[in-house]
């Protein structure tokens, strides 16, 4: 996989896509790469870098300090900057089962959140708020269950799996469907199982 970098900003207007020649030109799509003109990094870590090491940006003709880009989410004086990935295979896909066995496995005496990697594999990581929200180097990211409050390290009724499992599918799908990092703040009821499943099955197809 490889990852890009785009800015646009709230609400969506114009999405804009850092180029080889550090000019930021019109994209329509945030999933279309162009290899031949597209600033291309290997990893997230790279594509951070550049960030870091290139404070003052000129998109669309608007002078954009990026030093305290990592402070808020990649929003930067009305530009929001995100890195995108493109993928050359097909990732894993995982299930109740794996959901159930990172959640049991999990140790309450840290702060945890439930994510999806890039490969498409479920992981608790020990994070603090500020770790998740303001980095993106996850597909999928949710909001950290603080520690001592039985959210993980125990076990779970069906019922919740299975609702754990519908939030973290439809989230991979926006990502699927994107390329950009999900930062889960809520979830839904009432998600459509076999639909959505539907929509994943289909978007790994279109990767071939």
């Amino acid at each position: 996989m490889v990852f890009t970098i785009n800015a646009y900003k709230i609400p969506l207007e114009s999405v804009y896509r850092l180029k080889k020649n550090n000019n930021w030109e019109p994209q329509e799509h945030f999933l279309t790469i162009d290899f031949e003109n597209d600033m291309i990094f290997n990893t997230h870590e790279e594509a951070e870098k550049w960030l870091a090491d290139n404070n003052i940006l000129f998109i669309n003709d608007e002078k954009v300090n990026t030093s305290e880009f990592q402070l808020n989410c990649y929003g930067v004086e009305n530009f929001n900057i995100e890195i995108v990935v493109h993928r050359k295979t097909k990732p894993n896909i995982f299930t109740e089962k794996d959901v159930r066995k990172v959640l049991n496995e999990g140790d309450d005496r840290y702060n945890n959140s439930l994510i999806i990697d890039f490969e498409g594999n479920l992981k608790l990581i020990q994070s603090n708020p500020e770790d998740i929200i303001y980095h993106s180097n996850y597909a999928v990211s949710n909001e950290v269950y603080n520690s001592g409050n039985g959210f993980v390290g125990r076990e779970f009724s069906d019922l919740y799996i299975k609702y754990i499992y519908l939030n973290l599918l439809d989230n991979w799908v926006l990502h699927l469907e994107s390329g950009r990092s999900i930062y889960v703040t809520c979830y839904e009821d009432n998600i459509n199982e076999e639909n959505t499943i539907y929509k994943i099955n289909k978007l790994l197809a279109d990767m071939n």
